[in-house]
């Protein structure tokens, strides 16, 4: 019984350190995705600007 106990308590730690590595890997990743969406509205933003400029010179 003492043997189960020790074995669950370990597998237990093993799961939240898991636990805690994945939540830590989604964190990034929807940080990541954040910045890719930011860039991607400056980029557009910017081509805005460039062809309004583009049209008021040319």
């Amino acid at each position: 019984m003492t043997e189960q106990l020790s074995s669950l308590s370990v597998a237990e730690a093993d799961a939240e350190e898991r636990l805690t590595v994945l939540e830590d890997e989604c964190r990034k990743t929807e940080e990541d995705m954040k910045q890719i969406i930011w860039y991607s509205h400056v980029g557009e933003l910017t081509q805005e600007v460039v062809d309004a400029f583009k049209s008021c010179v040319g």
